[in-house]
Parts: C-alpha cells; sequence; structure tokens
C-alpha cells in the first residue's frame, strides 16, 4: 500500500502574535502572516506538492482558514471546499485560541470562491466552547489529537495538507513528554513539515508511544536542516535531500 502522507503547516502570523494579546477574539492574520503563507504557498509549489494533494483541511480558527486559502489556492482553485477539522484547533482557552461561531465564521468568509465544509463541526457544537473533549486539559488533548490522527489516517485520501497551530502541532505529532510538556522546540508560522503514519505499535516520532502514530519523513527534517524528525531546524538551511524519496 502506497505511504500515507500528511502535510503539516502552522498557520501565518496572527494579530495576537503580533501585540502578545491572547485576549484578542479568534484573531486574523496580520500582513505579515498573510506574506508568510503566500511564501509557503511559492514553496510548496517549488517543491511540486499541490498535484498530488487528495484533501485540504484546516482549523476552524480564523487565521488557520486564512492561511489554508493562500499558501494552498493552486490546489484549492480546482477543488474548491476547504474541510474545517475541528479537532485541529489551538489547545488552550485564550480567546485569541477559541473558535467563533459557524455562522460568523460562514458570514466572514461568505465572498471566498472557496466553500466551507462544516460537517466535522456540524458534529462537534460544541467545538468552540472548549469543554469536554476540546478542553485545555492534558488527557482531552491527547485524546483529540489522537482522534484527529485516526481520523486521517482512515479517509481515503493518501496526501493530506492540514493546518493547525503551533501548541497543538505537537500533541498531533506526539511531541510531548510523559509530565505534557512540549519537546523539540517551536514552530514557525507557516512553516511546513510532511509525515507519515507508522504501525499503532510504532512509537511515532520517538518520543512517545502514540496509537496511530506519525513520523517526519527523512525528506521532510533534512530539507529543513534539522537534525532529525520534529526537531526544531539547526538554521543552516534546507539540508542535504538529493537521491531521498520524497514520498509523494
Amino acid at each position: 500500500m502506497p505511504k500515507k502522507l500528511i502535510h503539516l503547516v502552522r498557520h501565518g502570523a496572527g494579530l495576537h502574535d503580533e501585540t502578545h494579546d491572547t485576549s484578542i477574539p479568534d484573531p486574523l492574520l496580520t500582513d505579515l502572516g498573510a506574506s508568510q503563507a503566500t511564501a509557503l504557498r511559492d514553496l510548496l509549489a517549488t517543491h511540486n506538492v499541490f498535484p498530488t494533494l487528495e484533501l485540504v483541511a484546516s482549523s476552524p480558527l480564523r487565521r488557520c482558514i486564512q492561511t489554508s486559502l493562500i499558501a494552498f489556492q493552486p490546489y484549492l482553485s480546482s477543488h474548491p471546499s476547504l474541510l474545517l477539522l475541528p479537532r485541529s484547533q489551538e489547545s488552550s482557552a485564550e480567546p485569541a485560541n477559541t473558535g467563533s461561531s459557524i455562522p460568523a465564521i460562514a458570514d466572514f468568509f461568505k465572498d471566498q470562491p472557496v466553500a466551507l465544509d462544516f460537517s466535522m463541526c456540524d458534529r462537534y457544537p460544541e467545538f468552540n466552547s472548549k469543554t469536554g473533549l476540546f478542553a485545555p486539559t492534558t488527557p482531552a488533548l491527547e485524546e483529540r489529537a489522537k482522534e484527529l490522527r485516526r481520523l486521517l489516517r482512515e479517509r481515503e485520501e493518501r496526501v493530506v495538507a492540514v493546518a493547525a497551530h503551533g501548541n497543538f502541532l505537537h500533541h498531533i505529532t506526539g511531541m510531548i513528554d510523559v509530565e505534557g510538556k512540549q519537546v523539540g522546540g517551536d514552530w514557525e508560522n507557516a512553516e511546513w513539515r510532511v509525515f507519515e503514519f507508522v504501525d499503532g505499535t510504532g512509537e511515532g516520532n520517538g518520543v512517545v508511544d502514540v496509537e496511530d502514530g506519525i513520523v517526519e519523513t527523512e525528506w521532510s527534517w533534512r530539507r529543513r536542516g534539522a537534525e532529525g524528525p520534529s526537531l526544531v531546524a539547526g538554521g543552516g538551511g534546507e539540508g542535504d535531500v538529493e537521491g531521498l524519496d520524497r514520498g509523494w
């Protein structure tokens, strides 16, 4: 069976990133964030990602939707539907990390040429309540990340892109230690990494055992100039990826 790949990206810079004010409700991208999303689009095009994609999905927070609409525009122009995944929203409960209501999101993006698919949000009407599955507690976050990985693994699409958030990306990728703290370094705004599924009995990225675990591909971490899967890049630019299989 062909590999199942997930292109994970973090949203571009939001207004709360610029002002360090997490009391801003569901903030939008700044001009810098939009330019970062544009640069990401160009990077994905350079690596010929768009012809291989079979699904693009996003957290329902507005900065992630905006990032997706910009960064994945070449794909969405011919596949004009963006799946919103409430399970990929950010971890904490500050206003900046709490989603808007479905009617508010639909109204804000009503003039976009891409249809927003709210089917998953409809299944979880409490998705912006920060309670239950969406509570900012370690057990809920781990369960939500596990459910998201399982959902992506069970879908028929083989190459999927998901826009999410810096903190929750650590939970998705298993970069959490036994005390529930993040490891591996922060994701930059509009950063892109590529992951593949490992067996449920495997160790994911090597940090924690996870069901339906994912591991960053060697091509991905070498391209970023990192020393290994899911580790922060060393700042030396793109690594040596000549001859490595990208997997798509």
